[in-house]
């Protein structure tokens, strides 16, 4: 008898685990409202932890429940919170961030660890966490005309927060305006124009990844900035981008990854990245950034510079260039240039970037000429997705949306990518492009993330509430999972679930053979 059970837990330890591509196990769906008036709706975004568990982030001006426990009214201010859900979909707690604010990005750990990546518009914002400890994060001030301090720059912060809801960091990144143009003394416009506002924040390793939009300069980072000579006697700032990195336990000194501005420090012309986002892989972070005009790409170390062609008449015509760039090797960087085209007024876009396959796959908007392929113009803003060869930077494919609408967020699950518009949800096959248009969906998701390709959260709105939404997938993605020669390179339990280590019971191993399940 003892012969036979070992011959069935071999037969079982042969097993490879698969599924058919987009078939999805129970979910939940669940929602708020943190709002009166649905214009007041924002920082709308979501992230999955290892266990399953959602975070969900967005304004909020009123008294709302969670978790049983009132979030109150902020007192008329349009502040800031972040939610969590278990895997069920049951309340478990909120932090707030009271005074003006949003937070532009959410990333989780396995172990359930919070990341998020904000900025602050007034002199103080107050986090309560879930044990109603407070913290602040200041914004520099100064008191030039005697009459009380105003608002010298609005800086970023970076917060950690334990899967408990106990804040265990918050950084806060301070930008400032160029000594030299405040030192003219008609340094234009005097508020509001300098920013460090990020835009999507990704763990990889022991580092947490930023990528940010900023005006002025950032010493902290050692970001110098641009700015737009006007009259020979007034200053304007320009936009610049880059990523930065800080250590993951302690969001300790941000570290430069690339920053990229007009080549110019002072210029006579506007020239600026209108978009940027980034991928890791393999300890190398790539960045993808649209811009037009002269601009220069700046590591720690050196830097590369791309031209894109503009007129000096009337029209306006620009060619929007889109450029991919190894960080810590910028000769290497490729630039896809769309023909000029006048429409410099509506801004392209990037809302997504992640690896698979190898492949950078990348989803935006673009209005006009199509960098990636000149044969598409479009007269409104269209969304598109793309698959990028990341050993050379080619591309392998594009769609481009079949309705003309904005891209709003995209996230890719096993071999599909769900990809989203202010229009609809598209599926879309990852090896060919391919729309799935059996599976199109007429529900349009503002933010969406997932963690090992099982575990799926999207987030919208309706009216004034805020609607979390999570798929439970089954776990075929494990089969994408890259293994180490001759080592294990994850666990997972039947669920697909990422484990520390083997459980007892049934679980799941990624070995250089294969995905199979082993008997512990």
């Amino acid at each position: 008898m003892k012969k036979i059970l070992l011959m069935l837990v071999a037969l079982v330890a042969t097993v490879t685990i698969s599924a058919k591509d987009g078939e999805e196990m129970e979910g939940w769906q669940k929602s708020f409202t943190p709002v009166a008036n649905a214009d007041d709706l924002a920082g709308i975004h979501t992230a999955v932890a290892g266990d399953g568990s959602v975070y969900a982030s967005t304004t909020y001006n009123q008294t709302f429940s969670f978790a049983g426990k009132p979030v109150t009214d902020p007192e008329g201010l349009l502040s800031s919170c972040v939610v969590k859900y278990d895997a069920q979909g049951n309340e478990k707690w909120a932090v707030t961030f009271v005074g003006k604010c949003q937070i532009h990005a959410l990333t989780a750990d396995a172990d359930g660890t919070l990341y998020l990546a904000g900025q602050t518009q007034d002199i103080q914002v107050v986090c309560t966490d879930a044990s109603m400890k407070h913290y602040e994060i200041n914004n520099p001030t100064s008191d030039p005309w005697g009459d009380g301090p105003q608002i010298d720059a609005y800086s970023a912060f970076i917060a950690k927060i334990g899967a408990d809801g106990l804040v265990q960091v918050i950084k806060t990144i301070s930008p400032v305006a160029n000594a030299e143009m405040q030192s003219s003394g008609l340094y234009y416009p005097l508020e509001g124009d300098i920013y460090l506002r990020p835009n999507k924040i990704s763990l990889y390793g022991e580092k947490v990844y930023v990528a940010a939009n900023y005006q002025g300069d950032v010493p902290e980072i050692k970001w110098s900035g641009s700015f737009l000579n006007v009259f020979d006697f007034m200053y304007m700032d320009n936009k610049c981008a880059g990523v930065f990195s800080l250590n993951k336990d302690d969001l300790g000194t941000p570290d430069n990854e690339a920053y990229v501005c007009n080549s110019e420090p002072v210029s006579y012309s506007q020239y600026y990245p209108e978009a940027i986002d980034f991928v890791v892989q393999d300890n190398k972070v790539y960045m993808a950034f649209i811009g037009f005009g002269n601009l220069t790409v700046k590591n720690n170390t050196t830097s590369k510079a791309f031209e894109f062609a503009t007129t000096d008449d009337e029209s306006g015509n620009k060619e929007h260039g889109l450029v991919l760039v190894p960080l810590a090797e910028l000769d290497k960087a490729v630039k896809f240039g769309a023909a000029m085209h006048d429409k410099d007024a509506i801004p392209y876009k990037l809302t997504g970037a992640t690896i698979a396959n190898s492949n950078c796959i990348m989803a935006g908007t673009f209005y006009g000429n199509f960098p990636l392929d000149n044969s598409i113009t479009k007269e409104v803003n269209t969304s598109f997705v793309a698959s990028i060869k990341m050993s050379d930077c080619s591309v392998n494919w594009t769609t481009v949306s079949p309705v003309e609408a904005e891209a709003t967020c995209m996230v890719v699950t096993g071999e599909e990518i769900k990809a989203s518009t202010n229009a609809a949800t598209y599926t879309i096959k990852i090896a060919t492009g391919e729309v799935d248009t059996e599976q199109t969906m007429a529900q349009s998701f503002d933010d969406a993330d997932c963690y090992n390709n099982q575990y799926v959260s999207t987030i919208f709105t309706q009216e004034t509430s805020v609607v979390v939404f999570s798929p439970k997938l089954k776990p075929s993605g494990i089969n994408n999972t890259q293994a180490t020669k001759n080592t294990v390179q994850k666990y997972y339990n039947l669920n697909g679930i990422e484990l520390t280590a083997p459980q007892h019971g049934l679980n799941i191993v990624k070995t250089a053979d294969g995905t199979r399940k082993v008997l512990k």
